[in-house]
């Protein structure tokens, strides 16, 4: 339970060092990803989505993010193959 709070006060009180917006589901949610440094000087990754009466967020330490972004290049490669596949 002390990770929960421990990354809920670094969401908290973490200073936004870069960010990027995404809009999906036809602009009804936006997605944010920020680069952070929490209040001991650590960096970690932030990713809030807010849609209409809903935020969500989901912090990253930089081990995780980098398995996050190699999980996002395994579904694009994949997705490349099936849209080959389909255009044959």
């Amino acid at each position: 339970m002390v990770g929960l709070f421990k990354g809920i006060w670094r969401l908290m009180t973490g200073e936004v060092i870069n960010s990027t917006d995404v809009a999906v589901h036809n602009g009804q949610t936006k997605l944010t990803l920020a680069l952070r440094r929490a209040k001991d000087g650590d960096l970690f990754i932030s990713l809030k989505q807010a849609s209409a009466g809903n935020t969500q967020w989901i912090a990253f330490e930089p081990k995780e993010f980098d398995q996050f972004v190699e999980a996002v290049g395994f579904i694009q490669n994949a997705m490349a193959y099936e849209v080959k596949q389909v255009s044959k």
